[in-house]
């Protein structure tokens, strides 16, 4: 009987040391995911547009192709968001459209 408890003690202190790793691994990831680095914007800046790539009207975010390191498509609306933000920033002086090969 002895020996029961300290093997079934000693599974239960690898289960739960198992799954605080686990759960501190889960935070430390969705933390990384959802951390957006903050961008400085340098008197008399040019927002530059490329539309030459394909725009989604809504683009879903998938945070597996973030992690596989694919390039996350722009959506029509978050291009149209920043435009109408850069005209009102005093820092932005113009906006640079590039439409080479344009797809849409």
């Amino acid at each position: 009987m002895k020996s029961f408890f300290k093997y079934f003690f000693a599974s239960f202190l690898s289960l739960v040391l198992f799954f605080g790793f686990a759960l501190l691994l889960l935070f430390g990831l969705i933390s990384v995911l959802t951390s957006e680095e903050k961008v400085e914007v340098s008197p008399k800046s040019v927002l530059v547009v490329n539309l030459g790539n394909p725009i989604p009207e809504l683009a879903i975010e998938n945070p597996i192709d973030e992690l596989a390191g694919e390039e996350t498509k722009t959506s029509l609306y978050k291009i149209l968001r920043l435009i109408e933000h850069a005209s009102t920033d005093s820092l932005v002086n113009g906006i640079y459209l590039i439409s080479k090969d344009n797809p849409n």
